[in-house]
């Protein structure tokens, strides 16, 4: 039992205050522990967090309902001409003429 200080999207967990009980019975108080997220089984989560704003996005995404948020650009959608490789706006010719293409 502990405190969630941090969350990662690998499920990562840092606690605080953590309380270990060992299969022998001994209790151990712990002031910070790190969890790797490949060994989370399960967590026990506050019943308050069914109303939280955040999980009714993802019920207006199931149901089809548009949501409030922008549409963006998505996910690793940059401006043409940004980033590594590609075909940017300067090898499209724009800006140059037609000596790019």
């Amino acid at each position: 039992r502990g405190t969630v200080m941090q969350a990662e999207d690998n499920m990562n967990l840092l606690l605080r205050k953590v309380t270990q009980t060992r299969r022998d019975g001994k209790v151990l108080n712990l002031d910070y522990v790190f969890i790797r997220g490949s060994q989370v089984r399960f967590m026990v989560l506050p019943d308050m967090l069914a109303n939280a704003p955040m999980f009714k996005r993802l019920e207006d995404l199931k149901e089809g309902r548009p949501t409030a948020r922008g549409r963006g650009l998505g996910r690793g959608r940059g401006f043409p001409g940004r980033g590594r490789g590609g075909r940017g706006m300067m090898s499209r010719g724009v800006g140059r003429g037609e000596r790019g293409r």
